[in-house]
């Protein structure tokens, strides 16, 4: 009888539930955010933190120039105004086990560097993202940004195959953001993953935390990271995504002309809000991430 008494109790509160999910959809656990919903939560919002740009457009006052293109300042406030309909992830949990059922952070081998005189060394377009399991078991990568699988190319730096994914917002369509006068679609590159079986087809929309390739089976990791992906934005001007060449075109332009003519982003603007230690997340040394408080910071830095 008490056992009956249970279970009717319990079936009761799952209805209750059921109707205040229906009647309130802000209740449910969803695996991606709006970016300007994350900022808002994370409480670490600073207006005039500057993330770089690198391109030979000039959307932004240039810094210096590179054989790659100019660098740029954008501030923080700028980029969660451009990408505030940015879905993406809530926390650092994007690696998973083959099965799914267990997962892991990740944190970051080799940091982007858009800013030689910042950083020193060479330009890295992107950041390393490493699996914290000791045991690699958690090796599949899952999609940190919403988005739409465009394609696929043999990009060089970040070995064949590289996934193309253009970032869509909460209700399907395709991100589009205005950075300057300049009109961009909002694409992420993930390098040195393999394609995993019955991996999503090309004009698949690809929800947050979706896993779309393994790290370990990559014989092209990189330089020196160990197995990892290579996590990369690019902001392609709609006229380009409008003209005659493919979007592999369009990418492989960059890589073998050495001149970024599209708009290569430093996503640190999107990690910093994750929960975590900093320098996992986005693999700046808190005092160094500090010269970027400001655009007279920054340049007091490079004086120094």
């Amino acid at each position: 009888m008490g056992t009956e008494r249970n279970s009717e109790i319990s079936r009761r509160k799952f209805l209750a539930w059921t109707l205040c999910l229906i009647i309130n959809p802000d209740l449910r656990t969803p695996a991606g955010i709006e970016y300007s919903k994350l900022v808002e939560k994370s409480g670490n919002f600073e207006k005039d933190r500057v993330y770089t740009l690198l391109s030979e457009i000039p959307v932004m006052p240039t810094e210096y120039v590179l054989p790659a293109g100019r660098v740029m300042d954008i501030s923080e406030g700028e980029l969660v105004s451009a990408f505030k309909d940015l879905v993406t992830t809530t926390d650092t949990n994007l690696y998973s086990s083959s099965d799914g059922m267990d997962s892991s952070s990740y944190f970051v081998s080799h940091q982007v560097n858009l800013d030689p005189k910042l950083y020193g060394g060479k330009l890295h377009f992107g950041e390393d993202m490493v699996t914290t399991d000791e045991h690699k078991k958690n090796t599949i990568f899952c999609n940190p940004i919403r988005a739409r699988l465009v394609g696929r190319v043999d990009i060089r730096r970040l070995s064949p195959g590289t996934g193309i994914f253009r970032a869509i917002d909460k209700y399907g369509q395709d991100l589009d953001v205005n950075l300057g006068e300049k009109k961009c679609g909002v694409f992420m590159l993930y390098g040195h993953l393999v394609q995993l079986k019955n991996s999503q087809q090309v004009g698949t929309n690809v929800e947050v935390k979706a896993p779309i390739g393994d790290i370990t089976s990559d014989s092209q990791i990189g330089a020196s990271s160990g197995p990892h992906c290579h996590v990369e934005m690019k902001l392609i001007p709609v006229e380009r995504l409008n003209g005659e060449k493919s979007i592999q075109q369009i990418l492989l332009e960059d890589e073998y002309g050495g001149v970024d003519k599209n708009i290569t982003v430093d996503t640190t603007f999107i990690w910093k809000f994750l929960p975590g230690d900093l320098r996992a997340k986005i693999g700046i040394a808190p005092e160094v991430f500090e010269y970027t408080k400001s655009i007279l910071s920054k340049r007091r830095h490079y004086g120094a």
